[in-house]
């Protein structure tokens, strides 16, 4: 047996050019007049390649930060959570208990501190010179819920009210007048 009984192995460079123009006659109906079957090769797996190694890794990254985000907000608000719970919260009673230390409008203490239910009866029921407000938070609360009564249903009612008054007062004031003027008069009713 001899050399030339047998066709020589292919190069790498042959076993290239052989696969690609095995895939391009695989591909089903492909024509594209005017280029080489590597040009369409090389368009084909740009373009594959484009689709698959930019919009998949962008959306693989976004899936994956996503998903790290959620798992560090759900860690981070339970610690928070603990944190607040033993750390703030005997600060916060602390505060409270103690009261606010208040202020001149140079930051400089001055008076005891106030304590929280005295801050709220202050702001509820007290003037507010600061704003030239002649009554206290409560105080103009009812008087805008009464205002808003009065011109619906309650004001009605108060005006009907009101005229059977007037009717009644009318009646036995005109009846007084009436018997008195009978008297004076000398008439007999």
């Amino acid at each position: 047996m001899s050399e030339y009984d047998y066709p020589p192995e292919p190069t790498n460079e042959e076993l290239e050019e052989h696969r690609q123009k095995q895939t391009v006659m695989n591909t089903p109906n492909v024509s594209i007049q005017g280029l080489t079957v590597e040009a369409v090769h090389t368009i084909i797996l740009a373009s594959v390649e484009s689709i698959f190694s930019e919009n998949y890794r962008d959306w693989v990254r976004e899936c994956i930060q996503k998903k790290v985000a959620e798992a560090v907000q759900n860690a981070l608000g339970e610690t928070l959570n603990d944190l607040a719970a033993d750390v703030l919260k005997p600060r916060v009673e602390a505060i409270v208990e103690r009261g606010w230390v208040q202020t001149n409008s140079y930051g400089e203490p001055k008076g005891e501190p106030k304590k929280l239910d005295t801050m709220l009866r202050e702001a509820l029921f007290s003037e507010n010179n600061y704003h030239n407000a002649r009554q206290g938070l409560a105080v103009k609360t009812f008087e805008e819920a009464l205002q808003k009564a009065l011109q619906g249903e309650l004001g009605a009612a108060l005006k009907e009210a009101q005229a059977k008054v007037r009717k009644m007062v009318d009646e036995t004031v005109m009846g007084k007048f009436q018997q008195s003027l009978r008297e004076g008069l000398g008439l007999k009713s």
